[in-house]
């Protein structure tokens, strides 16, 4: 029941409105589904997990990632087949490509895996890809990387640091609630100009 009132709101998100939608979990079990839900729209961004990538990538290319395949080539080819859309392959090194360029992210992160991240991932993301949209005329212009794929990468590169922070206080009772409380921390320290 759920599926075709979440493939008309994606549709709906992507083909009339300036936001950038980010797709995890349950949506991306819909975008492997029914890829055409999502194909062409560029402002859509993928964040699968390596189960959900391996998945998808065989429903649209038909064929199995090779396991000793080029990560990067892989998620670039997923990408432009699915319309130059941007993919987040989450791994412990994040793949994020749109089917032209790819750029990596192998911040540490944690050893512990838990429930949440990649909804902290998701929303983090589609809140970077807002503040590109923003100032898309400077980040073009300044690093020759597409603004969204710079979303992507600030998103995991966020996430990941605040895992590591919160494993090093917390060890493997780390709770993404933990992680959430870092974000703080990591923006004075890492993100924000400094005077």
């Amino acid at each position: 029941l759920a599926v075709p009132y979440l493939a008309t709101a994606i549709h709906i998100q992507s083909s009339s409105s300036p936001l950038y939608v980010s797709v995890a979990q349950d949506g991306l079990f819909l975008v492997t589904s029914e890829p055409d839900t999502v194909a062409g729209y560029e402002r859509v961004i993928l964040t699968p997990n390596p189960v959900e990538f391996q998945r998808l990538y065989e429903k649209v290319l038909g064929s199995e990632p090779s396991a000793a395949g080029d990560f990067a080539e892989q998620t670039k080819t997923l990408a432009a087949s699915l319309g130059n859309l941007v993919v987040v392959r989450k791994g412990q090194v994040d793949t994020i490509s749109d089917g032209t360029q790819v750029v990596q992210c192998s911040e540490k992160g944690s050893p512990r895996r838990c429930g949440g991240q990649g909804d902290l991932l998701s929303g983090t993301v589609g809140l970077f890809a807002h503040w590109a949209r923003i100032a898309e005329q400077q980040l073009s212009a300044s690093s020759g990387i597409s603004p969204l794929l710079l979303a992507a990468y600030g998103g995991c590169f966020l996430v990941k640091k605040c895992a590591e922070l919160a494993y090093h206080k917390h060890h493997r009772s780390l709770l993404t609630g933990d992680m959430l409380l870092e974000i703080p921390t990591v923006f004075q320290t890492v993100l924000e100009p400094k005077p």
